[in-house]
């Protein structure tokens, strides 16, 4: 053997803790085999945790094949941590890294960091960590786009945490630690911390232990990190453990920062950022439309927040508000430091609502009671705000601080004073993509330059986020395309193992692009799409409000210059083709030459592909305002998926709704300014067709039932290998059994004979491709079907059965009977669909009977036929009490609504 770190030596021992990684074991030690690293001197340590499933079987196949190299140890299941415990104990190589072994290596890893160790000939890196790059089994696909991964954007070298405390490092997988050091300090993995948060415990206990707490970066040793299809690792199923909120807060946060401030007097502020590097994520996942974190109980909710007011105390208030290691908005940070810290900045935040609006938006944060406050011109003479709100700023179910937002003339350069004291005005911030540049690195911690090295920049400083993306983009493509850039090695072949590499750019894409833009601005375009009003529902279908307020400006305000866009193989295009509508196919060079002129994007949905219909990396998002025609009535809490999104015009269609966005203490941004009480536009249609129908006589003989489909489910159906286990995933869910238990019903059938209705089962597109042949009884039409809409079922409904879908506003528009099944009402709005409890009771407020089992779904239809059908006086007086307008003018009041943008 040569000296320390020299070619000969053995280097690495990997420890891998396996539990029912049967699928993955293969493909992670193929990848071991194939290092450009001899495989000869790699001590591999494989440590089955209990599993279940083959794992030991193919470990000792392994084992068989490489005697020397693999060394396999049994045992009970206690966590990850107990089992590289284990494995750590009988490592005797001097570096130390823990793979997991459903992960994939490149094939030049290993040899990567042994090249930047034989660079360290003074032993400088305490430890040296790979890159972490993100494939997804299901797909294939990689994405470089870790909240870390700024951190190999300068090459490499070995960062001094005390100096650039925002390079921490949480992952044991990809970090190479020091086998003598562990040993000295008595280091293992605390194992009662579980299901997260080990590996960056033990990180940051052994960095402690270091005379200095360094860290060797080697961008080009790839770590591919498998998001599992199934989402079964620890990682993606860690959030539903209740370990989750105690004793990774207990042993893991808390112990952690007590033990490093009774050690230093206070926690070093790379220690801080680590620990606020997990706790972001809560709030993150507090915020997410659809989480595992919403089913806590009120007394889970109470001690987590208890236990992390003792975490916090230990972080100072100044790196939680300049945090930005995770994509946490100024919001959050703000109320996080009011809540645990008792201060935040005097800071006037202003942005404006709109490019064409010469109001602007201006807000500040506070907890406890509201301060008392002045606006002021710069004469010092008083300002009356347009509008005025408080914002709910709520976590966990508390008020963690309010924001309060005004809207004032920009030309009146207001001023705002709270108890005698300016407060001082900033642009309030954008997302926080921004990332550090690194220091310029100390003499003594620079590598050897027998390999190429990037110069360190100076200064550290945030780096624009377009900027950032530009670099990082430069460098993903030089990692995956050699030839490009300045990248070592070749590209790996890594399609043995399901990854697909980043495909390089079009040639050309950039230049055509740029020639897209420009036609846009010619006379010719110009003259097409001037002042155009972007309409739209989803990309691949219409039949809802774009559609519906599409048609009424083409026959009432043909001055307009509409246009509807859609994807040209929707199975509704031509028969909007055939209507005279002016189509636009989504995904066109012409839907780009539109979106840049368009005064208006309108649209019924809020989701990217309607909300910017072009690609706004590439082209930019165009000027157009945007007008959310919405989909149906808000019943829920829908602030987590609308509040980042800039909503010019916001329609609603009962007072209740509307007071839920706008009402002072509400947790919506939106105020009295954007939102607007107009009715649906598709409400006009119906509205019109009913009146008809009650004309003709015609009473309606049709119970349609129309359940919303599960998230849970059709996630878990996306996970299936083959198409008859995604049947039996079905056919095994509580959704599905308590839907077809209720249509399969003798008693509904007889029902059905009784009063001669037909029974309409409108289900979602994903549901009904699995409802064919036998799957549902004779007496069942299954829906949709072509040229048959949701509307056209609700007219002719007698009883319109549903569990929590916003249609039954729609019957109850036209005084359909409606009526519940809420079988799982205890645990839909937490954490099984992505919605969460707004301001409607449906035992309150709702348009019908509440059922939670088939009996009493059943029984509640059996009293409806006893009444004749007739609605019932109680939730005939809520329905009519419900709506601001019940008419056909709906969308004359949007198209009113959406001319007083311009005089804005």
């Amino acid at each position: 053997m040569s000296g320390p770190g020299g070619k000969g030596q053995t280097l690495f021992s990997i420890v891998s803790a396996v539990y029912n990684a049967e699928a993955y074991l293969d493909a992670f030690l193929e990848s071991l085999e194939q290092q450009r690293y001899p495989f000869a001197r790699l001590d591999i340590i494989l440590v089955d945790d209990g599993s279940t499933d083959a794992s030991l079987a193919r470990m000792e196949a392994w084992q068989r094949k490489y005697p020397q190299q693999i060394r396999i140890l049994t045992g009970a299941n206690g966590g990850p941590g107990a089992a590289r415990n284990r494995g750590l104990d009988l490592a005797h190589n001097p570096w130390i890294t823990f793979c997991d072994p459903d992960d994939v290596l490149d094939p030049g890893y290993l040899e990567r960091v042994a090249q930047f160790i034989r660079r360290d000939r003074h032993d400088r890196a305490a430890a040296v960590t790979g890159r972490l790059i993100q494939f997804f089994e299901d797909t294939g696909e990689v994405q470089d786009t870790h909240a870390l991964a700024w951190k190999f954007s300068s090459g490499e070298r070995i960062v001094d945490l005390n100096r650039e405390p925002h390079y921490v490092h949480l992952s044991a997988g990809t970090v190479f630690l020091r086998k003598a050091v562990l040993d000295t300090a008595g280091l293992r993995f605390d194992e009662r911390i579980r299901p997260t948060f080990e590996d960056a415990h033990l990180v940051v206990r052994y960095l402690n232990s270091c005379p200095r707490p360094t860290i060797g970066l080697v961008p080009d040793a790839r770590y591919y990190y498998r998001q599992r299809a199934a989402g079964t690792s620890l990682a993606q199923s860690g959030w539903a453990s209740d370990h989750r909120y105690t004793s990774v807060l207990t042993f893991g946060y808390l112990a952690l920062l007590h033990a490093l401030a009774d050690e230093h007097g206070a926690v070093p502020r790379w220690a801080q950022n680590t620990v606020l590097y997990d706790i972001m994520w809560y709030f993150l996942a507090d915020r997410a439309m659809r989480h595992p974190i919403a089913a806590l109980t009120a007394t889970q909710r109470r001690d987590f927040l208890a236990q992390l007011q003792r975490i916090l105390a230990f972080i100072d208030v100044e790196a939680i508000l300049d945090f930005a290691l995770v994509p946490v908005s100024i919001d959050i940070r703000t109320a996080v430091a009011l809540r645990f810290k008792g201060n935040a900045p005097a800071v006037w935040y202003v942005d404006s609502p709109s490019p064409q609006s010469s109001v602007r938006r201006y807000a500040y944060f506070y907890r406890g009671d509201a301060p008392a406050e002045q606006y002021l011109d710069p004469a010092g003479s008083p300002l009356t705000p347009a509008t005025s709100k408080r914002i709910a700023h709520e976590f966990f179910g508390e008020v963690f601080a309010w924001q309060r937002l005004v809207h004032l003339l920009a030309a009146e350069e207001p001023s705002c004073d709270l108890g005698g004291s300016t407060l001082e005005i900033r642009s309030r911030p954008g997302p926080p993509q921004a990332r550090y540049l690194p220091k310029d690195t100390s003499a003594d911690l620079r590598l050897d330059s027998a390999l190429p090295e990037r110069t360190a920049l100076r200064a550290a400083r945030l780096i624009p986020a377009a900027g950032l993306r530009r670099r990082v983009q430069s460098r993903v493509r030089r990692a995956f395309h050699p030839g490009a850039g300045t990248a070592a090695g070749s590209t790996p072949e890594l399609g043995r193992f399901g990854i697909t590499p980043v495909a390089p750019p079009e040639e050309g894409q950039a230049a055509a692009d740029e020639q897209l833009k420009l036609r846009a601005a010619t006379p010719e375009v110009r003259a097409r799409y001037q002042d155009a009003w972007l309409v739209m529902d989803r990309p691949d279908h219409g039949f809802d409000n774009g559609e519906h307020f599409y048609r009424y400006l083409a026959c009432h305000q043909p001055d307009i210059n509409a246009w509807f866009v859609l994807k040209s193989d929707s199975p509704d295009w031509s028969r909007l083709q055939d209507e005279g509508f002016r189509l636009v196919p989504w995904g066109s060079d012409e839907l780009v030459l539109l979106a840049l002129n368009a005064k208006y994007r309108i649209s019924s949905d809020t989701a990217l592909p309607s909300y910017f219909p072009i690609d706004r990396k590439r082209f930019g998002g165009g000027s157009g305002r945007f007008v959310f025609l919405q989909h149906g009535v808000i019943w829920n809490d829908l602030s987590r998926w609308l509040n980042d999104k800039r909503l010019d015009r916001f329609i609603t269609s009962t007072p209740a709704e509307y007071a839920s966005l706008t009402a002072d203490g509400s947790v919506y941004t939106v105020t009295e300014r954007e939102v607007r009480l107009t009715g649906l536009a598709r409400f006009d249609a119906l509205h019109q067709r009913a009146e008809q129908l009650a004309r003709q006589g015609s009473a309606p003989t049709t119970i349609t039932v129309m359940p919303t489909w599960r998230m849970n489910v059709a996630e878990d159906m996306d996970r299936a290998a083959t198409a008859a286990e995604r049947r039996a995933i079905l056919r095994e869910s509580a959704f599905y059994r308590q839907w077809m238990a209720f249509i399969s019903d003798p008693r509904l059938l007889a029902l059905l004979r009784r009063t001669g209705f037909r029974l309409a089962f409108f289900v979602h597109p994903s549901l009904a491709a699995e409802l064919t042949g036998d799957a549902l009884p004779e007496h069942v039409e299954l829906y949709p079907r072509p040229g048959v809409s949701l509307h056209d079922l609700v007219l002719e409904s007698a009883a319109f059965v549903t569990d929590y879908s916003s249609t039954a506003f729609d019957a109850a528009y036209i005084d359909r009977n409606v009526l519940y099944f809420q079988f799982d009402a205890a645990t839909f709005l937490r954490g099984d669909h992505p919605a969460r409890p707004g301001y409607f009771d449906y035992h309150r407020d709702g348009f019908g009977p509440v059922a939670g089992s088939v009996d009493e779904l059943l029984k509640n239809l059996e009293a409806l036929e006893r009444n004749g059908f007739h609605t019932s006086s109680v939730y005939a007086e809520r329905a009519a009490g419900t709506f601001a307008h019940r008419d056909a003018e709906n969308c004359a009041r949007i198209f009113e609504s959406v001319l007083e943008l311009e005089e804005e």
